[in-house]
C-alpha cells in the first residue's frame, strides 16, 4: 500500500526541509503544549461531561499570584 508510505515520507521530507532552511533543530514542547496553546479546547469537554452527570458548572479564574 504505498498511499502511507507516500504520506510520511512527504512529511519527512517537510521536517528535513524546515531544519535545512532555518537552522532549527527538534524541541520538545511538552505534554502540556496543546492545553496551554488553547485552554478552552481542553475546559469545554470537562464542563459538558460534569453537566452530562447532573453537575452545575461555574467556573471562576484564580487571583493572580
Amino acid at each position: 500500500m504505498p498511499g502511507p508510505l507516500v504520506a510520511l515520507g512527504h512529511t519527512l521530507l517537510v521536517i528535513i526541509d524546515h531544519v535545512l532552511q532555518r537552522g532549527t533543530t527538534d524541541r520538545e514542547l511538552g505534554p502540556d503544549f496543546c492545553a496551554r496553546l488553547e485552554p478552552a479546547r481542553l475546559t469545554r469537554p470537562l464542563v459538558k461531561r460534569l453537566e452530562a452527570r447532573g453537575h452545575k458548572v461555574t467556573l471562576e479564574p484564580l487571583p493572580a499570584a
